[in-house]
């Protein structure tokens, strides 16, 4: 019965490049427009939709709050540590496609230090850190969510919503669940890749 479906994978953006998330999708394997799965939980459109679910009087300044939030106080202070994080996950990606020549041990020797002469960290880092800071600097939400990989930033924003700051996710489940769940499929879809078909 399984060898009529069509399978697709469904991981998070985390630092992956474009030629590795390019790579991935002939596999039939995509990435979120956000860093993470838990970045879903961030998005304006469902902040929007909760703060208002959970009858927070001023929505605007509690969006602003947030974003505020995210931005300038946790991207702020871990930038240095996301740019590294970023560079070392691109290492990483570039030596697991290291070709090494199997004809004899010289080649193989000779092949693994040409392909490791080729990954210089530096360039690296010049390639990754303008994603980063042109994303703090800018103060471009979208752009930060897509970059910033920080798992704990949702357990710290419901108390802008009203909510506790644990309660929130799971409230968010909750209510995907129940009479909510096409306003928060709908806040979400953007965030999706669009060649999942839905």
């Amino acid at each position: 019965m399984l060898h009529n479906c069509k399978v697709y994978g469904l991981i998070d953006r985390d630092y992956r490049s474009e030629y590795e998330i390019k790579a991935l999708k002939n596999d039939d394997i995509y990435v979120l427009n956000v860093a993470e799965v838990e970045n879903l939980f961030l998005v304006e459109e469902l902040i929007r939709k909760m703060a208002s679910q959970f009858g927070v009087s001023d929505v605007e300044q509690a969006v602003a709050e947030i974003k505020e939030f995210v931005i300038d106080t946790k991207l702020a202070n871990l930038i240095e540590r996301q740019i590294c994080q970023s560079v070392v996950a691109e290492i990483k990606y570039q030596l697991s496609c290291i070709e090494i020549e199997k004809k004899n041990e010289a080649d193989a020797k000779n092949s693994l230090q040409v392909s490791w002469e080729r990954i210089q960290y530096n360039d690296i880092r010049n390639q990754k850190e303008p994603e980063f800071r042109d994303a703090l600097s800018n103060k471009n939400y979208k752009v930060v969510l897509k970059v910033f990989n920080e798992k704990g930033i949702v357990a710290s924003i419901g108390t802008k919503l009203g909510v506790e700051n644990r309660e929130y996710q799971r409230k968010v489940i909750n209510l995907l669940h129940g009479d909510c769940h096409n306003d928060i499929v709908n806040a979400l879809v953007e965030y999706l890749p669009t060649e999942i078909p839905r």
